[in-house]
């Protein structure tokens, strides 16, 4: 990894439909960020310990294991508690958005994302000079 590279926050994009995925990625690397991917909750887990990515956005239902659940795991790693993470869902029900934020979850975005909502977040969560 070159050292241009090793200075760009490393973003956890996790969604089980790969053209969430992709758009998500295609936005944050145009704010600057390196992007990984997970398919699903365990996925996600695996990969955010291994990691330690700034930030990241976990979609709430997926297969194997739930974005809820997922980050309840990863907010057990002590060195993973301070790393923001925003829950993404289609679903408004306040219920859920109550159990994201609980979990762990700094904030939600509802889908489909609203790619200006999204860059605000990231200019709140990510350090300054990201761009």
């Amino acid at each position: 990894m070159s050292s241009e590279e090793s200075e760009q926050p490393l973003v956890l994009v996790v969604d089980d439909y790969d053209d969430i995925r992709v758009m998500l990625r295609k936005a944050l690397q145009a704010k600057g960020c390196r992007v990984i991917e997970a398919r699903d909750g365990r996925e996600a887990v695996e990969t955010a310990l291994r990691e330690r990515p700034a930030l990241i956005l976990m979609d709430v239902w997926m297969p194997k294991q739930t974005g809820v659940a997922a980050v309840k795991e990863i907010r057990e790693d002590p060195a993973m508690s301070d790393v923001p993470i925003i829950a993404l869902t289609a679903y408004e029900a306040v219920d859920l958005h109550i159990k994201a934020i609980q979990a762990g979850c700094n904030q939600y975005l509802l889908k489909p994302i609203d790619l200006e909502q999204l860059q605000g977040l990231v200019d709140r969560y990510l350090p300054a000079g990201v761009d």
